[in-house]
């Protein structure tokens, strides 16, 4: 008898650890439920910059969206993915491009229902902040709701690991803001500052360009397009990475304005700014690469 109760007392004792850190698990698990509910819906502040408004929304299917500034036209938003960790202080908060394109930083939700978040130097592979510097973003959550406007154009970054998909994304981020920029004002943006976009154009891998094309396209053509805008990739010296152009084309085809895109790839890293591609009219516009490129997309 003494041996058997020898023998129940034991694990009843190990056990014990093991109940203790079950309840601990259990407890973080209701504590980040708790936090990711808090986050749900839509979150709104101003860009210190350019006074402009920008929302950020938080979907229980852990994508964030980040809606560039509406100028009272076709918004967009970028979506990507994000996690948290609520069992540090302050909370931590991974936002995901890609599997390699992850930025850390930090955040906090305030007694007065606000969200604290810090942005400022927030770049992938670069260290997480610890503390909220005097600039750190105050959003106020605006909405519940993580239903998206129906007018809102969503661009989803790519999830393949390859870092030459970068640009692509980066190039069809800035030709679609390019296009919503356009039906509004009859025109192209000349920067990502006249687009609202605040973003860096120099990467670790690449720097980008907007070049205004005019509507120099001959007179045949000149009829079809009104307007085109290229924005260029150029990798940094010694990548030996290819360079990318995309090129947004505006036409009127029977009276109505349709936009057309193109990126293409070169077989070198270096390129002349000046090429165009070969626009071929048939029975439809066809839009080709000029030589040395591959069309993506």
């Amino acid at each position: 008898m003494l041996a058997l109760i020898g023998t129940v007392k034991a694990p009843l004792v190990n056990a014990q650890p093991a109940i203790t850190s079950t309840v601990a698990q259990a407890s973080e698990v209701a504590e980040t439920d708790s936090i990711k509910n808090q986050l749900l819906g839509q979150w709104q502040a101003r860009d210190p910059e350019t006074d402009e408004l920008v929302t950020f929304i938080f979907t229980p299917e852990a994508r964030l969206l980040i809606v560039l500034p509406d100028k009272e036209g076709s918004a967009i938003a970028i979506q990507m993915g994000y996690e948290i960790d609520v069992t540090t202080q302050p909370m931590q908060l991974e936002v995901i491009a890609n599997p390699e394109e992850v930025a850390q930083t930090i955040f906090e939700l305030t007694d007065e229902g606000k969200l604290r978040l810090e942005l400022d130097g927030i770049d992938p592979g670069q260290p997480r902040p610890t503390a909220f510097s005097s600039s750190a973003t105050l959003f106020e959550k605006i909405s519940d709701s993580t239903i998206l406007p129906e007018d809102l154009q969503v661009v989803e970054l790519e999830t393949e690991k390859s870092r030459p998909n970068i640009p692509t994304q980066f190039i069809t981020i800035l030709t679609q803001a390019q296009q919503a920029y356009y039906l509004e004002n009859g025109k192209f943006a000349a920067d990502v500052a006249e687009l609202g976009i605040v973003t860096n154009l120099e990467t670790e891998f690449y720097s980008y360009e907007i070049v205004p094309q005019g509507d120099s396209h001959g007179s045949a053509i000149g009829e079809l397009l009104t307007h085109s805008v290229a924005v260029i990739a150029l990798p940094k010296p010694d990548t030996e990475l290819p360079s990318y152009i995309g090129w947004l084309f505006i036409t009127k085809i029977e009276g109505e304005t349709t936009a057309i895109r193109r990126i293409c790839k070169s077989e070198e890293s270096s390129i002349d700014l000046s090429l165009m591609p070969t626009i071929v009219l048939g029975d439809s516009l066809e839009i080709l690469c000029p030589a040395g490129f591959s069309l993506l997309r």
